[in-house]
């Protein structure tokens, strides 16, 4: 599918409402369709990433929408699960900037080994829409706006990786 009849689609997508997953080939359809995922986040935000793929997830438009997300919640509602953060510390990802002046609202946790090589990655809104990737590696994913029990599988693996991860101490102590 080209970048030309993709961008429409995603462009009119609504979460919560547009239904039908989207293939994606391409960096620019996954940058789209992330942003237009997070800017339609009204409650969560979760992402697990390989290395915060910054063609994706270190675009101004994306971050601002975590942003505002982040200072309109009450409680964390931004959950990252990061495997491997050298490459994000090395090129100032800015995803990582916003968390240190955000932590009470984003939290970044480093998976447990059993899941640290884990190769997908993924972007789930308010346990209705995503943005997965079979092979972090790649640009080949899928998108909907709208589903719901493809959302729950996945954040449930979400938690479940979740709860056996900790904050990553490597950049604990960049934040100090």
């Amino acid at each position: 599918m080209s970048a030309s009849k993709t961008t429409p689609k995603l462009l009119d997508a609504i979460l919560g409402h547009t239904s039908g997953n989207t293939h994606l080939n391409s960096a620019e359809q996954c940058r789209q369709a992330a942003l237009m995922l997070t800017s339609q986040a009204q409650q969560s935000i979760h992402i697990f990433s390989h290395d915060l793929e910054p063609q994706i997830y270190n675009q101004a438009p994306l971050l601002e929408a975590v942003k505002e997300l982040a200072i309109h919640c009450k409680q964390p509602c931004i959950r990252i699960l990061l495997q491997d953060n050298e490459k994000a510390q090395k090129e100032g990802h800015r995803l990582l900037q916003l968390w240190r002046r955000l932590t009470s609202k984003i939290e970044i946790r480093r998976p447990h080994p059993d899941y640290i090589d884990h190769p997908e990655s993924f972007l789930l809104v308010d346990r209705t829409g995503y943005l997965h990737h079979r092979f972090y590696s790649g640009y080949e994913a899928t998108v909907d706006f709208n589903s719901p029990l493809e959302t729950r599988r996945l954040d449930d693996f979400f938690k479940e990786v979740w709860n056996q991860s900790e904050p990553d101490s490597d950049l604990r102590d960049l934040h100090i």
